[in-house]
């Protein structure tokens, strides 16, 4: 049984590293597991708990897997005298790490990033039954768990073996070029002529707040222009939401349409991003302290035509493969979520 879990988990985790180096390179074509935008593996694998020091959480999985296959299948030393022999109480521990790992990752999922990774969702399973399986294979020997203390040496050789093989992963992927794809068109980008990012928001979304966050830091040490496009949540207005996840959030994207039409989308967004409001007489007075007239604003957010342009918006999200927020777009490179250090580094460093 352990051999068939260890199996499937190992083919789910590689593909899962094939799809976090495809959002890595800017691939945002729907994968097998984007069911909707609150069920989808793409958001999780671009959270910044994705990746441990630098190397993919799959990766790690698929050691993790392929350590379990050879436990499982090979004996690391005779059994003799009723013993649980070392390799089944080193695979009960790995087993256990990986369990409480499962039920952090699950809880930050759901929690933080705000969304279901299926895939993700059967290997925690598949992690939990592994630690049942090798806590009953334990338990049922003679003496049980009171075997850990048999054969040290033996026991230690097997767990030293497994951790070299496991810190050797970020070692090896610190020799890869990990430049990213953003990383890389941002360099290209500024190279050609003036800089500007096209970035897709919902107002209410905490990513998004952050990373406006990360890009008004950039912009104090660089020149470069961000075109935010609004994307609510919500299906009021987004035919492509299956639920609203952010109430209001249709109503903030047309007050910034507004905005953007009074000249005043940059103070605006920023206000809107730390106040938080989506209530209609609050985004008037917000207006108003930018500098916008409150009863302009209010014919604003009312015309046919603005909530024609969240429409435009939206649609052009969808041609583009935009899905999830944030999303920032820079030529034919997509990037989903936060920016990263290195990421950060490349776009202050961008402008002249």
């Amino acid at each position: 049984m352990a051999l068939v879990l260890g199996g499937l988990g190992l083919l789910a985790s590689l593909y899962l590293v094939v799809l976090h180096e495809g959002l890595a390179a800017g691939d945002l074509a729907a994968s097998a597991c984007s069911i909707s935008a609150e069920i989808d593996c793409a958001p999780a694998l671009r959270s910044r708990y994705a990746s441990i020091a630098g190397v993919p959480v799959a990766v790690y999985g698929a050691w993790f897997y392929a350590v379990v296959i050879v436990i499982a299948a090979v004996g690391w030393v005779r059994i003799g005298g009723g013993v649980a022999v070392p390799r089944r109480i080193v695979l009960l521990g790995a087993t256990a790490v990986a369990a409480l790992v499962s039920v952090a990752l699950g809880l930050l999922s759901v929690f933080v990033v705000g969304v279901l990774c299926p895939l993700c969702t059967l290997l925690y399973a598949i992690n939990g039954t592994l630690f049942a399986i090798a806590g009953l294979d334990v338990a049922r020997r003679p003496r049980g768990f009171a075997a850990v203390t048999e054969e040290p040496a033996q026991t230690l050789k097997l767990g030293g073996a497994v951790l070299a093989t496991l810190l050797a992963i970020p070692i090896a992927y610190g020799f890869a070029d990990r430049t990213s794809a953003l990383c890389t068109a941002i360099r290209r980008a500024a190279a050609d002529g003036p800089l500007t990012l096209t970035v897709y928001v919902d107002f209410q979304c905490p990513h998004c707040k952050q990373l406006d966050r990360q890009l008004r830091q950039a912009r104090r040490k660089a020149d470069f222009d961000v075109a935010i496009k609004p994307h609510p949540l919500d299906k009021d207005c987004n035919p492509g939401a299956t639920r609203t996840t952010f109430p209001g959030s249709c109503l903030q994207a047309r007050a910034a349409i507004c905005a953007g039409r009074a000249g005043r989308l940059d103070s605006f967004v920023e206000q809107l991003f730390e106040r938080d409001t989506n209530e209609e007489s609050a985004l008037i007075a917000l207006a108003g302290a930018a500098g916008i007239d409150p009863d302009e604003f209010r014919s604003c957010l009312a015309a046919p035509a603005t909530a024609a342009q969240v429409a435009e918006d939206l649609r052009m999200a969808r041609e583009t493969h935009v899905r999830v927020t944030p999303t920032i777009v820079l030529g034919d490179v997509l990037h989903v979520g936060n920016l990263s250090a290195e990421d950060l580094r490349c776009l202050e460093n961008a402008g002249p």
